[in-house]
């Protein structure tokens, strides 16, 4: 199924993989990116592993993998999806496992060697970002979801995402700062 989202000026890759994810009919999702390619055994070693209250990821999450994992549709929509909150490149992926496990899903793991990364330059992946400093950009994300989480953590519950927003424009500030 393809979805088509006009008049976007930018990439949002929360907002991308949202759509997608909301529109799932499975029971599951598998978030793949565009630039990872599976091993021709990936669905027949994985079947045996979609227990219910799992997130499936890779035994050994290398650079530009970190996207590719498995839950269940339900868990997915409990959580809220991805973070919209984040912008630009990295961390959006880590953090919706950081909030399936915060509501009680176990990791499991699949082995490395099913998917395989396409090498490509940071200029391509930031393209259509606001951000243009991949490592600048990801340290904001990092900065962020490290606050976000220790934060939901004390109060056992997400903030709202209007705190959220605040919380990272201020992981920003902070970065840019520093930087």
């Amino acid at each position: 199924r393809v979805i088509r989202v006009i008049n976007q000026t930018q990439f949002d890759r929360s907002a991308a993989k949202n759509i997608g994810g909301f529109a799932v009919t499975t029971p599951w999702i598998c978030f793949l990116d565009a630039d990872i390619t599976l091993d021709d055994q990936f669905a027949r070693q994985l079947q045996g592993q979609l227990r219910p209250g799992r997130v499936v990821r890779s035994n050994q999450v290398a650079e530009g993998t970190g996207g590719t994992f498995l839950c269940e549709a339900a868990k997915f929509r409990s959580v809220g999806g991805h973070d919209i909150v984040y912008q630009g490149w990295g961390e959006e992926d880590d953090d919706l496992v950081d909030a399936l496990k915060f509501i009680g899903c176990e990791p499991d793991y699949f082995s490395a060697s099913l998917i395989a990364h396409r090498e490509h330059r940071d200029d391509e992946r930031m393209r259509f970002h606001e951000f243009d400093h991949r490592n600048l950009n990801q340290m904001c994300n990092r900065v962020y979801r490290s606050a976000k989480w220790d934060l939901s953590k004390l109060r056992r519950e997400v903030p709202p995402v209007e705190e959220r927003r605040q919380l990272y424009r201020l992981a920003c500030s902070e970065v840019m700062r520093c930087y």
